[in-house]
């Protein structure tokens, strides 16, 4: 059991969220919890995160936008922005988010939905683990077209922004007993903007059903991705601490 449907329905929504880092330019760790299925997921994440909330106008309007380009790929629990970045684009600020970290509960079909509930978790992350070694493949053709058709329904009383996105396969960074980790480096352009944008994802299994953690950011170099590493697998550790009783 490999878990096709989640590995490629999550590839097309990764690299369509990679781009919102562009589309506007706390001093210790924060639990957050957020509502999963009949339960409720805990985690930590390191200094510095905020939660977009919809009370906000910025917040509503953008997750409005994550609900558009990710409708078909999973469900979004919960998004965060690094805290200096929100608080600017909340007073209009145009900023470029420096840091973004999202948490999905991705698609299943029937079958896998039944491997995960009595399937061991090693066969599981070795399922997708196994479908990054393969190569993942990634329609960027219908990444733009998603991330398009949500701009021009955002933008509808303007002019339209036109948006290109490319980018190569999904590369496994690591497996672990608690989760499979793999990085997608994108050049992203819309309008007059681009650049070179860096994203993690870490799929972890918790009360069997599958969780995924994405990060998003501006790709400077390689310590940008160990960076993003760390942080993804030390998050993924934290949700399976906390919530895989």
């Amino acid at each position: 059991m490999n878990f096709t449907t989640s590995v490629k329905r999550l590839a097309l929504v990764w690299t369509t969220l990679l781009f919102t880092l562009c589309i506007a330019e706390a001093a210790s760790a924060e639990t957050f919890q957020l509502p999963f299925g009949e339960t409720t997921l805990s985690f930590e994440l390191q200094p510095g995160y905020c939660q977009a909330d919809p009370q906000y106008r910025f917040d509503q309007r953008w997750l409005d936008f994550q609900k558009r380009v990710t409708a078909e790929s999973g469900t979004l629990l919960g998004a965060f922005i690094d805290c200096d970045s929100l608080s600017k684009l909340r007073i209009g600020q145009i900023v470029m988010m420096k840091r973004m970290m999202m948490m999905f509960a991705p698609p299943v079909d029937p079958t896998e939905a039944k491997a995960l509930q009595t399937l061991p978790k090693s066969q599981v992350l070795s399922g997708i683990a196994e479908q990054f070694t393969n190569g993942v493949h990634v329609d960027y053709d219908q990444a733009t077209d998603k991330v398009q058709s949500a701009i021009d329904q955002l933008t509808a009383d303007t002019k339209s922004i036109p948006v290109d996105i490319k980018g190569s396969t999904p590369s496994l960074l690591k497996k672990t007993d608690k989760g499979v980790f793999a990085a997608l480096i994108t050049q992203v352009q819309m309008g007059s903007k681009q650049g070179r944008m860096a994203s993690m994802m870490g799929f972890a299994v918790v009360q069997h059903h599958l969780v995924a953690v994405t990060s998003y950011r501006l790709y400077e170099n390689a310590d940008t991705i160990k960076g993003m590493l760390t942080e993804v697998e030390t998050v993924v550790n934290k949700v399976t601490a906390a919530n895989d009783k």
